[in-house]
């Protein structure tokens, strides 16, 4: 009678190929399993998986890790922690800017969500609202937030201006190029920004805080609920989360198929955050230490 030996056996690199050192502690092998390995929940050929596709990546082809395996159902190296269980992926903070970065590298072409779950997850806390990253808290801004941050200090239409003459130079929207490739034409402003869809970030100048594509290129969402007017909102410019409609979000800055009446510093417009479009992001904020205090001291007065 014979018993089923079932193996994982994985080697740093295949015949014909070169180990490399890599420039942190660690080799880039090492230091691509390490980062794997610290997933809570991940399947060990998934571990083993990524870490090959991260090292390949890293050195341009140049080591090829092998694996073989006959493993029969699932197999987890590091179990989801527990309430008052330390996560037995607990590192020292020495090399873990590598292992993000290698990990951040292998997935930010991934089509699956979960890829991204797990980065969330390990590299970033979350909370209800904000992230925290390195010590420092992230979120979407509020209307208030995001407007004085548009308009960068100025009083005009758009941050250099009122008038048309110069909009194509300073944003993207719709406009001859956008016309030209896509059939569509009414508002076009008549000059060209050289881009008939997102273009990337940066090619066009800064507002005066240096700020770039605060108008145009794609709406932003900021975290208020959609309400008409301004008729009761936060006298802080604190995210308006009460009242209003719950099943919309404000997104602001107009985008590159939005006409020049709608890529200006005032202009608003509401949607459902289930709605993903070509021509929508976002942009975060990074909270300062003196504005979490008063934020909450007001609920707390609440």
């Amino acid at each position: 009678m014979f018993s089923t030996c079932h193996i994982l056996d994985c080697h740093i690199l295949d015949t014909g190929s070169v180990a490399a050192d890599g420039e942190g502690e660690h080799g880039v092998y090492t230091e691509a399993l390490l980062d794997a390995l610290s997933v809570p929940g991940l399947k060990a050929e998934e571990v083993f998986k990524r870490a090959r596709e991260r090292v390949i990546d890293a050195t341009g082809e140049q080591q090829t890790p092998w694996k073989q395996s006959s493993l029969v159902g699932d197999f987890v190296f590091n179990l989801p922690s527990e309430p008052g269980r330390p996560s037995s992926s607990a590192l020292g903070a020495s090399g873990q800017a590598d292992r993000e970065a290698l990990f951040w590298h292998s997935i930010q072409a991934s089509s699956d969500a979960s890829d991204f779950e797990a980065y969330l997850k390990r590299y970033v806390c979350i909370d209800e609202r904000a992230c925290c990253l390195g010590g420092k808290r992230y979120r979407l801004p509020s209307e208030a937030e995001w407007e004085y941050a548009a308009r960068g200090g100025t009083g005009t239409t758009r941050y250099w201006g009122d008038g048309l003459g110069e909009i194509c130079k300073h944003a993207n929207l719709l406009d001859r190029a956008f016309r030209r490739k896509r059939w569509i034409g009414f508002g076009a402003a008549e000059c060209d920004d050289g881009h008939a869809g997102p273009s990337p970030v940066g090619r066009f100048p800064p507002n005066p805080f240096g700020l770039h594509d605060m108008l145009g290129n794609v709406f932003e969402w900021v975290e208020d609920r959609w309400h008409p007017d301004y008729a009761g909102a936060p006298e802080d410019g604190s995210v308006w989360d009460r009242g209003g409609d719950e099943t919309r979000r404000v997104r602001r800055g107009g985008s590159c198929d939005k006409s020049h009446s709608g890529v200006r510093a005032a202009y608003r417009h509401a949607d459902s955050p289930n709605n993903r479009e070509r021509d929508t992001g976002f942009r975060v904020l990074r909270e300062l230490p003196q504005v979490r205090r008063r934020q909450r001291s007001r609920h707390q007065v609440r």
